[in-house]
């Protein structure tokens, strides 16, 4: 499930964390424009501490990321979330073993 679980992505191991700002997240059902019969409901909305998720924090000192999977503040760490992810499972997966991966927006 989508931002079920936070964890800590990247960085180092052995640093001690300083966590920065909390990440605005994507607020869901916000148009992002000021015309109300826009049918655009992509980008990310400017949180006004509403609605909407948090899409984490940085850690300044090693530039971790803590997050649920789902919740990255950028595509570009989804997709290297994914990809992290997709490996391991890989790693133990059987030679004739199956992956599906759906991927799918949880409104």
């Amino acid at each position: 499930l989508v931002g079920c679980q936070e964890l800590i992505w990247g960085g180092d191991r052995d640093c001690e964390h300083q966590w920065g700002n909390i990440i605005k997240g994507k607020e869901y059902g916000r148009h992002d424009t000021n015309d109300p019969t826009s049918t655009d409901f992509g980008g990310w909305a400017n949180w006004d501490g509403g609605t909407g998720n948090q899409a984490g924090y940085f850690c300044s000192l090693c530039g971790a990321w803590e997050g649920a999977f789902g919740l990255e503040p950028t595509p570009k760490l989804y997709v290297q979330h994914t990809i992290e992810i997709l490996r391991e499972i890989r790693r133990v997966l059987r030679k004739d073993g199956v992956v599906f991966w759906n991927i799918g927006e949880g409104r």
